[in-house]
């Protein structure tokens, strides 16, 4: 079964951490485990590690995009818009670690005096990951030993991630950059971002208009077209698209659905029109997708 990112109606990420209890999210993936090897924009309190160990991706952050290359990686601080994608349809295979700043302040000085300032720092909104600088090669070890930990069965795996959290916490705390002046105007666009996409996840099911969109971020038609283009690399039309047929994509696994029914739920006006887009943005039907996830979930039992 392919993997969706949860995304919550004002667009954070609800986390599936590895294990209850424990803010920690590690694992091995690929963009093709995802529908068209792409991620969603999406963001959450957590920071977030990515390792590249094989082939490219194209991550964005805050509409800054960064071709990530084996051996590299990118750390992404808190609340931040990101998104990922297939360079040129090739594969990538990655690690990623999530981890929610809490677990880092267990105490009041932890708390004040090293997560907030890096977690709050908006001059440090993402650090692409060298293979070839050293300090930044520890981080990377860091999250690749994180990955390894949880997907073993040593049982204080929890602690040693832990220790490989703070390790990577402390060099990105020695090595970030001093915080700027607050940048208002940012945080205002960041913010209409937020609830532009969090209006596409509440009413996807319904028509949603240019003018509907702009009105929920609070800016002008133009300014719309272009924090999506610039946060999203798509139109808010073609974001829209893309978030319904996702939802299709979930449904689609339920074969007592017809795709019709299907096409109705997630906002499409008819079965013919879902499935118009699907090929254009899958390269499939909506049936071959059903066919393909069947055996996929065979596969796997």
């Amino acid at each position: 079964m392919q993997p969706f990112v949860d995304v919550m109606s004002d667009g954070s990420e609800r986390v599936q951490y590895n294990r209850p209890g424990f803010t920690v999210f590690a694992c091995r993936a690929r963009l093709s485990d995802y529908p068209d090897r792409r991620v969603r924009s999406h963001w959450h309190d957590d920071f977030e590690f990515v390792c590249i160990n094989a082939g490219r991706m194209r991550y964005t952050v805050n509409g800054e995009g960064y071709v990530l290359r084996a051996g590299d990686g990118l750390f992404v601080n808190s609340c931040q818009a990101h998104a990922c994608e297939s360079c040129e349809g090739e594969d990538c295979e990655y690690f990623c670690m999530v981890l929610h700043p809490s677990l880092l302040g267990a105490n009041a000085y932890l708390r004040e005096n090293f997560v907030r300032p890096l977690s709050r720092n908006d001059a440090f909104a993402c650090l692409p990951l060298r293979g070839t600088t050293l300090w930044q090669r520890g981080v990377l070890r860091c999250v690749r030993e994180a990955c390894a930990l949880l997907e073993g069965d040593d049982p204080a795996a929890e602690l040693s991630v832990m220790s490989q959290a703070f390790q990577a916490a402390a060099l990105l705390t020695r090595h970030m950059p001093a915080p700027r002046a607050l940048a208002v105007e940012t945080d205002r666009r960041s913010l209409a971002l937020r609830r532009m996409l969090g209006h596409v996840q509440e009413h996807y099911r319904e028509r949603i208009s240019l003018g509907d969109l702009a009105a929920a971020g609070g800016v002008s038609i133009s300014a719309c077209c272009e924090l999506f283009r610039r946060h999203t690399g798509q139109t808010p039309g073609g974001y829209v698209t893309r978030y319904r047929l996702e939802r299709g994509m979930e449904q689609l696994r339920n074969p007592n659905l017809s795709v019709a029914e299907i096409a109705r739920s997630v906002g499409f006006a008819s079965a013919s029109y879902f499935s118009e887009c699907f090929k254009r943005y899958l390269h499939t039907t909506p049936l071959g997708y059903r066919r393909s996830a069947a055996e996929g979930e065979r596969r796997g039992a």
